[in-house]
């Protein structure tokens, strides 16, 4: 992000390159210094709650990426789904999930069950399908 010095406050300048972005940062100090993220299609301006101008930047590159490649959402939304259903666990358990609780040579996942807050131990049948939705 590209900033200018005016007065006591930084704030940001707005870089008018990214004509092919649906979305766009602007910043309302009139509104106690938020930034808004506006959608060029609808015309729409939603409120990022944030005064920071990095955090605000990088939710409006997401959804910009988001917009860009959505078949790759879909296709990891699908993985997401069926590991899920594979392994028995729910969104939250999945969300948790981190990489040493993979265990690929004996073939089980490990994961905190967040509803019974108990640790789960699952067998992986098809390992070598699988080792894709989790890389």
């Amino acid at each position: 992000m590209v900033w200018e010095e005016s007065g006591p406050q930084r704030t940001p300048k707005v870089c008018m390159n990214n004509m092919n972005t649906r979305y766009r940062l602007i910043f309302r100090g009139i509104r106690g210094g938020m930034y808004y993220c506006v959608d060029k299609t609808a015309g729409r301006r939603t409120n990022l709650q944030t005064t920071n101008g990095d955090e605000a930047q990088q939710i409006v590159e997401a959804k910009n990426q988001a917009e860009r490649k959505p078949v790759l959402n879909l296709q990891i939304a699908k993985a997401f789904y069926q590991l899920a259903w594979h392994v028995g666990a729910s969104q939250s358990d999945l969300a948790h999930l981190q990489a040493e609780g993979v265990d690929w040579q004996a073939r089980i996942i490990c994961f905190v069950r967040m509803k019974y807050e108990c640790i789960w131990l699952r067998f992986i049948a098809g390992a070598s399908t699988m080792r894709g939705w989790l890389v």
